[in-house]
């Protein structure tokens, strides 16, 4: 039974540097996503504002899907450590 907990925080935890990272990149936090699409753009091409501006916008949209499957994780967890502590 021990080895559930276990599993259980580190799901948690998981989800919290997932949930984290996703809004970072949705809200733009700090530059996150603009410094990340400039980075992977110009990885291939040289980057112009415009493809920069479309890869970040990009970023941005998988940024809240990152977060809203991490939401939905968390209430999954949160329910399961609550049937097993009834």
């Amino acid at each position: 039974m021990g080895q559930v907990w276990l599993h259980l925080l580190l799901a948690v935890l998981f989800l919290l540097a997932f949930g984290a990272v996703g809004l970072a990149l949705a809200t733009d936090f700090r530059g996150v996503a603009t410094w990340h699409a400039r980075r992977s753009v110009g990885m291939f091409i040289q980057p112009t504002e415009e493809r920069v501006s479309r890869q970040a916008l990009l970023e941005k949209f998988l940024g809240w899907a990152f977060t809203a499957c991490a939401t939905i994780g968390l209430v999954v967890t949160i329910a399961v450590i609550v049937s097993l502590l009834a």
